[in-house]
């Protein structure tokens, strides 16, 4: 599969998913990327770069749809604590349905409770407030 971000291998012919994040799906305040599959080292690097580029209007709060995530590996949980620094002076990063392994490894940092995380798509998209945890509020000033 060829993206404008990249290629990544072609498993259609697999009746599977492919691995990886798909593109973005954004309106005026959100952008949601779909990740799919394994998020590791070969894949990290795609999800880190749509992920940026969505976060480069300071308006859009991203949200990454883990919901069909099979593994994470270290490479792709740093890749996701990349980005919620990344968002701090954006809107900021909300997780979907993260597997189990990566909501352990989210408490094991402390970042359970800085990453908003939600059950599904519907409620993410909800519940993103104004101004979410890790961005700036409104007012422009930093959270603690």
């Amino acid at each position: 599969m060829k993206s404008a971000h990249g290629s990544l291998p072609d498993h259609r012919h697999q009746n599977q998913a492919a691995p990886g994040p798909a593109p973005p799906q954004c309106d005026v305040d959100h952008a949601v990327l779909h990740v799919t599959g394994e998020l590791d080292m070969s894949t990290a690097p795609s999800l880190y770069r749509r992920g940026t580029a969505a976060l480069s209007s300071p308006d859009v709060a991203l949200i990454l749809d883990l919901s069909q995530l099979s593994f994470c590996d270290s490479s792709g949980f740093n890749t996701l604590l990349r980005l919620r620094r990344r968002a701090q002076g954006t809107r900021g990063l909300a997780l979907v349905a993260p597997p189990e392994q990566v909501l352990r490894l989210l408490a094991l940092c402390g970042d359970d409770d800085i990453i908003p995380v939600h059950p599904d798509l519907a409620t993410a998209w909800a519940e993103t407030p104004p101004r979410m945890a890790g961005g700036l509020p409104q007012d422009g000033t930093q959270q603690q």
